[in-house]
Formats: C-alpha cells, sequence, structure tokens
C-alpha cells in the first residue's frame, strides 16, 4: 500500500508504537496542561510488525477525510 497525502507516519519508538489491535486508534496533538486543548489529528490504519524500533504506523490523516 502507497502513503500519500492522506496519511502520516509517526511512531518508530520500541515498545510505544500502536501494536495489533489498535486500529482506529487516536494520534492526539497534546496542547498544554490536561485534555481541554488536546486535538485529534489521525488514527492508526496501518504498519508492519509491532511496535518495533524504526519501524513507525501509518496513520489516516483526519484532515484529509473533512471538508
Amino acid at each position: 500500500m502507497a502513503v500519500d497525502d492522506t496519511f502520516v507516519c509517526a511512531g518508530g519508538v520500541a515498545s510505544k508504537d500502536s501494536r495489533i489491535g489498535d486500529r482506529g486508534a487516536p494520534l492526539i496533538k497534546e496542547i498544554g496542561a490536561g485534555d481541554a486543548g488536546d486535538f485529534l489529528i489521525d488514527l492508526a490504519s496501518w504498519g508492519t510488525g509491532c511496535a518495533f524500533k524504526c519501524v513507525p504506523t501509518v496513520y489516516s490523516r483526519v484532515s484529509s477525510a473533512i471538508e
């Protein structure tokens, strides 16, 4: 599957990335303290492996689906 501008890659830190079964999990941008300013950027879409070092998860870019 190709990664185009409707996706973003993130993660790639060993044991700190999405895992099998996490598809649809949010990627959140934290702004300040608490949850009030946080907003959804992407949803986990697919990846290779399971939370491996240097292997990012591919997220579906939410803004590409909003008109």
